[in-house]
């Protein structure tokens, strides 16, 4: 079977997954990250479920293979940087079955066609930051495709309220937006914990600008010029490698002398580096929804230092939990140093954090999840 006809055979029984970068093919597995985590855990419970799973992403060539219990899909172009997404859009959709069950990942890939009845999972604002006119042309897209949704499950609140600044009519964002947050994906094993001294920060993310990657290194870098003593682990990657070398260059003596360490960890290993912390930051600039690595710094107690962006307000309760800053140096720096110097402080959010996380439990989120697939007919026996 080729790839064409395999579109066009996935049929009611099938949940189709559709978005950007969800197999790493090099790799055999599932890429790092969050909208992968969660789409991860929504394909495996499809799948008990009594649905079919199959991914579609952009690739090089027309492209299938199993992995994980799903049949892939690729559909060209492909390429990460200039792929002209609505090319890509009208190829997938020239062949898709409007039969198939088809979740997108992001507004954005299900414009300008779209399988009709379909599910967006918006992981988040994918526009901020971006320049008016591209602002301006995301928000006219996810009006469009919210006219023929079945639903958009929003995992933050921030989506809705700013999609609702543009729109006059707000009745049907309200009927199809359903709030769904994230649950942690990572949690403790009972191992040790971390070592009272020194204290031990951790970044866990991918490395990019609108992640706050460099707020991170820059925040170290001051407090270590002030004389605080603590370590720093940034766990995570970039696509291209730039942020690492960037990392390596501003934080040398740190990286040499083991203050500091980068490394690039599996979901399977990422618990190690949560268990060994005792502060965590979440330095966002732009493009965040329910941030996982928020919730699984909750789910090991940890505090967290946070920038008041997308949807880390709907988390982070200032005093709380942790500390909900200005996405600026000053305003992590700041934060992160109050921390570092107050054990009390940090206990206390802690305790915080802890009683936070189980507001956000898997189990919760599976039953929202198939409350939701059974309210719109896509389980086994519901119709629809």
């Amino acid at each position: 079977m080729d790839g064409q006809t395999f579109l066009s055979s996935l049929g009611p029984k099938d949940l189709v997954l559709v978005g950007d970068g969800l197999w790493d093919e090099a790799g055999g597995t599932w890429t790092l990250g969050g909208e992968q985590r969660l789409f991860q855990a929504l394909a495996g419970l499809a799948r008990r479920a009594g649905l079919q799973v199959a991914a579609i992403q952009p690739h090089p060539r027309w492209a299938l293979w199993e992995g994980e219990g799903i049949r892939w899909a690729g559909v060209p172009p492909g390429k990460r940087s200039g792929w002209r997404r609505w090319l890509w859009n009208r190829r997938l959709h020239a062949h898709l079955s409007p039969l198939a069950r088809v979740v997108y990942s992001y507004a954005e890939l299900a414009h300008p066609r779209r399988v009709p009845g379909a599910v967006v999972w918006q992981h988040g604002v994918a526009w901020d930051g971006r320049s008016p006119e591209r602002q301006w042309r995301s928000r006219r897209q996810n009006m469009a495709v919210l006219a023929d949704c079945a639903a958009v499950v929003c995992v933050d609140t921030n989506f809705p309220n700013v999609l609702a600044s543009s729109m006059k009519d707000l009745e049907r964002l309200h009927e199809r937006c359903i709030y769904i947050p994230n649950f942690p994906t990572v949690e403790p094993d009972g191992g040790p914990g971390p070592a009272p001294a020194p204290v031990r920060v951790v970044y866990v993310r991918r490395f990019s600008p609108g992640r706050g990657t460099d707020l991170m290194t820059d925040a170290a870098r001051t407090l270590w010029d002030r004389g605080l003593a603590f370590e720093l682990d940034l766990v995570g990657y970039s696509s291209d490698g730039r942020e690492e070398a960037r990392i390596r260059e501003r934080l040398a003596p740190e990286l040499a002398s083991g203050r500091a360490t980068l490394r690039k960890l599996g979901f399977d290993q990422v618990r190690e580096a949560y268990r060994r912390a005792h502060i965590a930051v979440v330095p966002t600039r732009k493009g965040e929804g329910t941030s996982l690595a928020c919730l699984e710094a909750f789910a090991f107690g940890l505090p967290v230092v946070a920038t008041w962006v997308g949807g880390l307000p709907d988390l982070v309760q200032d005093g709380l939990n942790g500390r909900l800053v200005a996405p600026t140096l000053a305003g992590v720096t700041e934060a992160l140093a109050g921390l570092v110097q107050d054990p009390e402080e940090r206990l206390r959010l802690g305790r915080g954090a802890l009683e936070s996380a189980r507001r956000f439990s898997r189990e919760r989120w599976e039953a929202q999840v198939l409350d939701t697939l059974d309210r719109i007919g896509w389980l086994p026996g519901t119709g629809g």
